[in-house]
């Protein structure tokens, strides 16, 4: 269930707008969430979508009408910060959830188990990582590759493998 709820969080920032299926009824808007296209727009907006997309917009619509209210709520506070972030940071950050969707599940899943792994370091050690990353942003491509695979060797090895 929480993948599940990951997956449509992140679908629906990645969407930003989710426009109803015509003749579908417009979704409540509790969070006071001003709606990026409107009226007879957002008709000709959604005819003019190709078939896969308008599926997929109705079937996440459908979706995020099946939540419960907390879990509305938690994608209406994401979806409300995502959308008074500067524009430069909105468009990076598609980017990187381009990326991510271009993920096989097994890469996916070894960047979950990083994650994890490194939520599991002291909070010292945290930073301790997050400097040398830093560092190693200015090095040539094939040494920062290089770096970041030593640095995940040495900071992000499983408990019992250290």
């Amino acid at each position: 269930m929480t993948r599940t709820f990951l997956a449509l969080c992140l679908a629906v920032l990645a969407a930003i707008i989710v426009i109803p299926p015509a003749g579908a009824a417009a979704p409540e808007n509790p969070a006071g969430l001003a709606p990026a296209v409107s009226g007879e727009d957002a008709g000709l907006r959604w005819q003019q979508l190709p078939a896969g997309e308008r599926d997929r917009l109705q079937e996440l619509y459908h979706r995020y009408q099946e939540l419960p209210a907390e879990q509305k709520d938690v994608l209406q506070d994401r979806l409300r910060y995502f959308r008074q972030l500067p524009e430069e940071e909105q468009l990076r950050l598609r980017e990187r959830f381009r990326v991510w969707q271009s993920l096989s599940p097994s890469e996916k899943e070894r960047i979950r188990n990083t994650y994890r792994h490194y939520q599991e370091l002291s909070p010292a050690k945290q930073m301790e990582l997050r400097e040398e990353m830093h560092k190693a942003h200015d090095m040539a491509p094939a040494d920062r590759m290089m770096r970041h695979q030593e640095l995940r060797h040495e900071f992000m090895m499983p408990r019992g493998g250290r």
